[in-house]
């Protein structure tokens, strides 16, 4: 292969992709140590209140819900555009996207194979969060209501 069929790595891209990586693992741990310490609290409220444990429970289970619906949500916007782009140029990646390492163009009816699976791929993540969601919210309803 020539050159011109190559995309170049990007390092800033790939250093970014290396903090954000590195971020995702520190909240995780973070976090992680939070509920263990939320865990404790919950154990020792449990006796003397019930009711406060029951809504703080509720509250966290509705924060995941949002959380889960903005975070893939915009993974979903972000994959849609890139399948829109790959379609319309006829070309994966497409023109203007970085790339983390050198990547080889991909052209004609490959690179629309590629944005078609990216969008199955988009749309197999929309359905997936809305019927998590859905059955998270009824769980969190049907807590309630009980």
């Amino acid at each position: 292969m020539n050159n011109n069929n190559i995309i170049k790595a990007n390092p800033v891209l790939r250093r970014i992709l290396l903090i954000i990586i590195l971020a995702v693992l520190v909240s995780g741990v973070y976090f992680s140590i939070k509920m263990q310490k939320l865990k404790t609290e919950l154990v020792v409220t449990m006796e003397s209140d019930p009711e406060l444990v029951f809504e703080k429970l509720l509250t966290y289970m509705k924060a995941f819900i949002v959380a889960n619906l903005v975070i893939i949500g915009m993974l979903s916007i972000y994959i849609f555009i890139l399948a829109v782009k790959t379609i319309r140029s006829r070309q994966f990646p497409p023109p203007g996207v970085g790339v983390i390492r050198d990547t080889i163009i991909q052209k004609g009816k490959n690179a629309l194979r590629t944005g078609y699976l990216i969008i199955i791929l988009g749309l197999f993540l929309i359905v997936f969060t809305i019927i998590l969601n859905y059955h998270l919210n009824r769980i969190v309803n049907t807590i309630i209501i009980n």
